[in-house]
């Protein structure tokens, strides 16, 4: 029996706040690791890391932290969380020696931090040893807009959260080990539950009493979605909702977690046939990281 995993789904600030990525503040803010070196890598070996710098895949570490053999730009992307084009921005700010040089990372933590927690830990790492400095502003960029496919119309596997049922926001044992409802929704509010579909090679993707403006930031800027830029919520729609999607990823083969059908449905059909919601490509001011100070690392 396959158990899912469970991400908190963050709260979005006000239009108007800080340009600074929300996820920052869901993940608990500034953050350290208890011991860490950095080590500049000569021998040109091939990287490794123990967990996958790039996307949301995750397996938690119990605090170790061991990657070898990695550009600096890599690091940066996943401290930031940047998207592909604003890796590339970020290299046309850099000194040549940080495109060139490769770095081992060895670092540990006392707690069990979650990934976008080791993000906040490598921001504080590359602080240190780099004298890193960045800051955020906003700029108009190409976004998708998440829409309503039919005014008025939601998909069979949408609906708005019933205010009859109540649902805890704390993951207890029980729930982590029975996460989905006879009905198909997860028994936990504000979590997004993913796990293998029960058709052969589809992923299920869930969530019970989330806003719309949540869900567009879960779809956001995703491999597993085929999103790979950010999602804003153009719904209009007010309140919570639940939701279950079930369909085949176009993620590389030899990155899914589960094996995929190549014939199954397209994430971007399956949020319109079963959500009732669709994709429109827009501009939008979002979030920018930008370089204002940095410096190669003295040896440890």
């Amino acid at each position: 029996m396959s158990v899912a995993v469970l991400i908190a789904l963050p709260q979005l600030p006000v239009s108007g706040q800080s340009a600074t990525p929300n996820w920052e503040d869901t993940a608990g803010g500034k953050m350290s690791f208890d011991v860490a070196s950095v080590k500049q890598n000569n021998a040109l070996m091939g990287g490794h890391s123990n967990i996958p710098l790039p996307g949301d895949r995750f397996n938690p570490t119990g605090g170790l932290l061991d990657i070898a053999d990695y550009p600096l730009t890599a690091y940066i992307n996943f401290a930031f969380k940047l998207t592909g084009d604003e890796t590339a921005e970020i290299r046309t700010q850099l000194p040549k020696w940080a495109l060139v040089n490769r770095y081992d990372i060895d670092a540990r933590s006392s707690s069990n931090p979650t990934k976008d927690q080791y993000r906040l830990m490598m921001q504080s790492l590359l602080a240190s040893r780099f004298k890193l400095a960045v800051h955020f502003e906003k700029r108009d960029a190409s976004v998708l807009a998440l829409k309503l496919d039919k005014p008025g119309k939601f998909g069979p596997k949408l609906r708005a959260h019933p205010l009859s049922v109540l649902c805890p926001t704390t993951v207890t044992d029980a729930a982590q080990q029975n996460p989905i409802k006879p009905d198909g929704y997860p028994a936990t509010c504000g979590y997004l539950s993913y796990e293998p579909s029960h058709a052969p090679g589809e992923f299920r993707t869930a969530a019970s009493g989330v806003t719309m403006s949540q869900i567009a930031s879960f779809f956001s800027t995703s491999e597993i979605f085929g999103t790979y830029q950010p999602v804003i919520d153009k719904t209009g729609l007010s309140g919570t909702y639940d939701f279950v999607v079930e369909f085949s990823s176009d993620m590389p083969a030899q990155d899914a977690p589960y094996p995929q059908d190549p014939n199954g449905p397209s994430f971007v059909s399956a949020l319109k046939d079963q959500l009732g919601l669709k994709f429109d490509s827009t501009t939008s001011p979002v979030p920018f990281v930008v370089i204002d100070h940095i410096e190669e690392p003295s040896p440890n």
